[in-house]
């Protein structure tokens, strides 16, 4: 393990400002998905979430004073030093072998495509999501037929949008997390490298991908369940909405405590934006069994209990394996835990 960095925590820069196409989906101070259905007001939630994120994950940036914000701010440098050991460990996958049940392909050649600009299809003239219409289908070809393929498609892309909304870009407003292109040289990880990614034009945390795939997932394992699919169907279904999220880490767009504060994010808000709490559950298995970037965090906790990740990585079980938890639950047991 490298010697603990030389600067100081002021000396991290914010990301900065994302895209201003992007910054205009934002309203106002921020909106809750279409399918939020809690008594507790959107950003009173949002901004607990944001908080609890700064206890265990990554401070907030005031741009008012120009410094960071919170608990986290005192272990920022440490977080990223591990997160840049993992990305060193996991940099091979991308290009290893990736085995569908229809074929044999790699997580390069599937990151390359989801990050590829929504298109025109060319029959319909609709703007098709490559990320979900191109992979999800790969995943899913010879385990349903075109009409369930379909089916689960549109589940998919609906439910990204009225599950998840615009929460990924509210909250890297809050955390601009620089990402690790911008801090490789600052850290003297002279070997990073990363691969080029239109869409990577915001602070890292929360990934994007990682919970917006999320939410699209849930959405369609919900449609999966009622249209009759296959458990093998549903399984590759699983495995897709876990690999993009995992794929943008493998690429060293993301760091893999990125994920982290996504899937914290996803399981929190899924009973809220889902008639019931079975969204969750089947996420957190999800990620438990498809995932090499929780896997890889897993074997860095059990390696080193009082490590950088144990909090978050504790607090993450819990919120998994209880879909019941709350916001305010899990606010209380990261206070605790830090006390």
């Amino acid at each position: 393990m490298k010697p603990a960095t030389r600067y100081a925590v002021s000396e991290i820069p914010p990301y900065g400002r994302m895209i201003e196409e992007w910054e205009s989906q934002i309203e106002g101070d921020g909106s809750a998905p279409k399918a939020w259905h809690s008594d507790i007001k959107w950003i009173e939630w949002r901004d607990s979430v944001i908080k609890l994120l700064g206890i265990v994950l990554w401070p907030t940036y005031d741009q008012a004073t120009h410094k960071w914000v919170g608990p986290a701010q005192k272990f920022m440098w440490d977080l990223t030093r591990v997160d840049f050991e993992l990305l060193r460990d996991l940099r091979p996958t991308l290009k290893g072998p990736l085995e569908l049940a229809n074929e044999k392909t790699t997580h390069y050649e599937m990151f390359r495509l989801e990050d590829e600009e929504d298109a025109e299809d060319k029959v319909t003239g609709q703007r098709v999501d490559r990320s979900v219409d191109v992979t999800l289908r790969r995943y899913l070809t010879s385990l349903a037929d075109k009409r369930r393929v379909d089916d689960l498609v549109g589940g998919y892309v609906l439910g990204l949008h009225s599950k998840s909304g615009n929460v990924d870009l509210e909250m890297k407003r809050f955390f601009q997390r620089p990402r690790a292109y911008q801090m490789a040289v600052l850290m003297g990880e002279t070997w990073f490298t990363h691969q080029h990614a239109k869409s990577a034009v915001t602070p890292a945390m929360i990934s994007g991908h990682c919970f917006e795939m999320a939410m699209g997932g849930i959405a369609a394992f919900y449609r999966a369940r009622e249209i009759g699919c296959s458990s093998a169907a549903i399984d590759a279904l699983a495995r897709h909405t876990i690999d993009v999220g995992d794929r943008r880490v493998l690429a060293g767009v993301h760091y893999p405590s990125d994920n982290i504060s996504s899937w914290i994010t996803a399981l929190l808000i899924a009973p809220l934006v889902c008639s019931n709490q079975d969204g969750a559950t089947w996420l957190w298995k999800a990620v438990q069994k498809h995932s090499s970037v929780y896997a890889a965090i897993k074997l860095k906790v059990e390696a080193d209990p009082t490590g950088v990740y144990k909090k978050s990585f504790d607090l993450m079980q819990g919120i998994g394996r209880d879909s019941a938890f709350t916001i305010a639950d899990a606010l209380k047991r990261a206070q605790s835990a830090t006390a």
